[in-house]
């Protein structure tokens, strides 16, 4: 996203249409599903794509409307052909695919957590639980304590890994789904209260990370995208 976003080409598309400044008062008239680069960026920091899928599907609706709106041959329209181009030939360089390509075969819906699955969730807590970075997520936020007095304000569904731990020990997750459902809570919750370049949301970064890539092997990787 990065990549895409510094190209010269991208300068149109980073932020929201503003009809009135940019000279456009039709522009929504037509544009029924408005996007841009700026909004995506937004989703992939606070992880709200479960899916490449999806992720595509955004980026894509801002050619689209580009097109829809501009007429060939002006320079938008230029600029958004060129930036699509530019899109695709990084997806395939990263993926091996065409954002067009269809995906790969669906795996199951969900897993019951119980056995061997039972004990691979709890080996993957415990793991998380060891990193250095997950020292804000390892009990319930104390607004007070933190010094954040407005946590509930903004966070209504807070979870951490000492409440995960205990709803493993009551098998309260039906599912893999639903396990995953609750670290990729924690990440969600992190970055919707701490921004960008502070130190307890790189944390947030660094748990998503390791997350994913302890969740890669069984493919539960899918929930938390």
């Amino acid at each position: 996203m990065l990549q895409l976003q510094a190209l010269p080409c991208a300068l149109e598309f980073m932020a929201p249409v503003d009809p009135i400044k940019q000279g456009v008062p039709t522009y929504f008239g037509i544009i029924k599903w408005p996007m841009d680069l700026g909004t995506v960026r937004k989703r992939l920091d606070r992880s709200q794509y479960r899916s490449p899928k999806q992720f595509v599907h955004d980026v894509k609706l801002v050619f689209d409307n580009c097109f829809l709106f501009n007429v060939p041959g002006t320079y938008v329209y230029a600029q958004g052909e060129a930036l699509q181009k530019a899109f695709e030939h990084a997806w395939v360089q990263q993926t091996g695919t065409h954002p067009d390509d269809p995906p790969p075969a669906e795996l199951p819906e969900d897993i019951a957590l119980v056995d061997r699955c039972m004990e691979r969730a709890r080996s993957v807590l415990n793991k998380l639980k060891r990193e250095e970075s997950s020292w804000p997520f390892l009990k319930p936020v104390d607004p007070i304590a933190f010094g954040v007095p407005t946590y509930f304000d903004i966070i209504k569904n807070p979870m951490d890994l000492s409440t995960i731990q205990k709803k493993l020990a009551k098998k309260a997750y039906p599912s893999v789904a639903d396990f995953v459902a609750d670290i990729r809570l924690i990440i969600d919750d992190c970055f919707l209260f701490n921004p960008p370049d502070t130190p307890v949301h790189d944390c947030g970064v660094k748990m998503r990370n390791l997350a994913a890539k302890l969740l890669e092997s069984d493919h539960w990787d899918r929930w938390l995208l």
